[in-house]
């Protein structure tokens, strides 16, 4: 996991393949809530808020669903800022 990170991180800018790469990387963790935090934030630099909502919704389901549980506090205050 730490090298999807460590290439996120190379790609700068490019917001696109960033989200892209993640959700990719998603395929195999399905509950890596830092991958869903990087494609949140991506969304929110790229200036779209619903998109980021919808990511949201997604990470906390699938943390219901598999873990009884809800998405980080730190998760959470992506959204809020």
């Amino acid at each position: 996991m730490n090298l999807i990170f460590r290439c996120v991180d190379v790609m700068g800018d490019d917001l696109d393949k960033i989200i892209n790469t993640c959700r990719s990387a998603l395929l195999r963790e399905p509950l890596s809530e830092p991958l869903y935090r990087r494609i949140i934030e991506a969304h929110l630099q790229n200036g779209n808020r619903d998109m980021a909502h919808a990511v949201l919704n997604q990470c906390r389901s699938v943390l219901q669903r598999y873990l009884d549980s809800d998405a980080s506090i730190e998760t959470l205050a992506l959204i809020e800022q």
